[in-house]
């Protein structure tokens, strides 16, 4: 067992197009499951990617991603 005692139940999402790229949704956006929808590990703060940089609604700081 990789985890005990978790308080959640967990509904792991991972898309892949082609054999290199993979999206991984931990929570940040919207799940396909509405079974799904408030346990993700994700921030309750929405976050917008744009060219490598990541904003977070209500907020002007940009942070570089690397």
């Amino acid at each position: 067992m990789a985890f005990a005692g978790l308080r959640h139940i967990w509904y792991p999402t991972i898309g892949s197009d082609g054999n290199v790229k993979i999206a991984i949704n931990f929570g940040d956006e919207e799940f396909a499951c509405k079974e799904a929808q408030g346990y993700g590990i994700g921030s309750s703060e929405k976050r917008f990617i744009e060219k490598g940089a990541v904003f977070s609604e209500g907020s002007s700081d940009k942070h570089q991603e690397n």
